[in-house]
C-alpha cells in the first residue's frame, strides 16, 4: 500500500491543522467550517497573478503553461518549490484554526 504525493500532503496537513488547533476553542455545534486552499498546490493565474507575472507568464495560463514558459525541469521545479514553501505557512493554519475553521479543502493536480 503506497500513498500518492497528494495523499501524503493531505495527511501531513491533517496532522498540522490538528496540532495548530489543539488549543483552539471548540465550537458549541458540530458544524463543519471550511476553507479552500486554492492556488497552493494547483497553480491558477486568477488566484496567484503575482506568481505568473513575476515569471512573465501570461494571465489566463495554468500550471502546464507556467512550466512551459519558465522552463521545464530544474527552473520550473525551483519556482514551484519556492511558491509551495511560502504560499501557506504554519501561522496561516493557526490563524484559520483560531478563526473556527475545522476543515481544509486542498486542491491537487492529477
Amino acid at each position: 500500500f503506497r500513498l500518492t504525493m497528494a495523499a501524503r500532503v493531505a495527511l501531513v496537513f491533517a496532522v498540522i491543522i490538528t496540532k495548530a488547533c489543539a488549543d483552539c476553542p471548540q465550537p458549541a455545534d458540530p458544524a463543519m467550517r471550511g476553507v479552500n486552499l486554492g492556488g497552493w498546490l494547483v497553480l491558477e493565474s486568477w488566484i496567484t497573478p503575482s506568481l505568473f507575472s513575476q515569471h512573465g507568464v501570461p494571465a489566463g495560463s495554468g500550471e502546464w503553461e507556467f512550466c512551459q514558459h519558465v522552463g521545464s525541469g530544474a527552473a520550473c521545479a525551483a519556482a514551484l518549490q519556492s511558491h509551495w514553501a511560502s504560499w501557506l505557512t504554519f501561522t496561516d493554519l493557526q490563524t484559520l484554526a483560531g478563526s473556527g475553521i475545522t476543515h481544509l479543502r486542498i486542491p491537487i493536480c492529477y
